[in-house]
């Protein structure tokens, strides 16, 4: 018997993306934009089209590459008036790149297409929200430069990745969503960095 609606198909834990072939199909930030809906829910092209304010037949190839590459999956099907839905969910409720080697290119372009997409987020949470001038528990923005030998730089990020996993792994869809972005990397010396002394 066809379920008058679909399930909601809970995807829990974290997915380690380690395909070069995967990363690519990142590297668009549109698909970015489709997999981000599809962690939170499943959907069919058409209520993604609806959704993201554009055409099914766009929504369908960028649907077909993510499931292509492993990224989302068909979780259930649905008899509509004669029309199969397909409805689709992404595999896990967050995702991680582990030790991907790809050209250069492909790596820069997957990170600005995520990029572009936590700013989008970023700025409509500013955009929309109640921007009181008293902190709230529930938002943190954070900026620091810290001074670490690699060791400690290490064990920092093993303990993000600990923490962030254990909540990852909490995920219930009667809770709010709540978007995280966390970028730690070197600083790296350039030539403005560098202050010329007087002779």
């Amino acid at each position: 018997m066809v379920p008058e609606k679909p399930m909601e198909y809970l995807q829990t834990g974290i997915y380690r993306i380690s395909e070069p072939a995967q990363m690519k199909a990142l590297s668009h930030p549109f698909r970015v934009r489709i997999l981000r809906i599809l962690m939170t829910k499943a959907a069919t092209v058409e209520q993604l089209a609806d959704e993201l304010g554009e055409a099914s037949g766009r929504i369908h190839y960028h649907v077909k590459m993510l499931e292509r590459h492993g990224l989302i999956k068909l979780v259930d099907t649905k008899q509509k008036l004669g029309v199969v839905e397909k409805y689709y969910r992404a595999v896990a409720s967050a995702f991680e790149l582990e030790g991907v080697q790809a050209e250069r290119s492909t790596a820069l372009a997957t990170f600005l297409g995520l990029w572009r997409e936590a700013e989008q987020k970023v700025t409509q949470f500013l955009t929309f929200t109640d921007l009181r001038p008293e902190p709230r528990p529930t938002d943190i923005f954070l900026f620091r430069q810290l001074h670490l030998d690699s060791q400690n730089a290490s064990r920092l990020i093993a303990e993000l990745q600990q923490v962030i996993t254990a909540y990852s792994e909490q995920r219930s869809d009667a809770k709010p969503n709540y978007h995280l972005v966390v970028v730690f990397h070197p600083l790296l010396q350039t030539s403005t960095d560098v202050i010329a002394t007087p002779p």
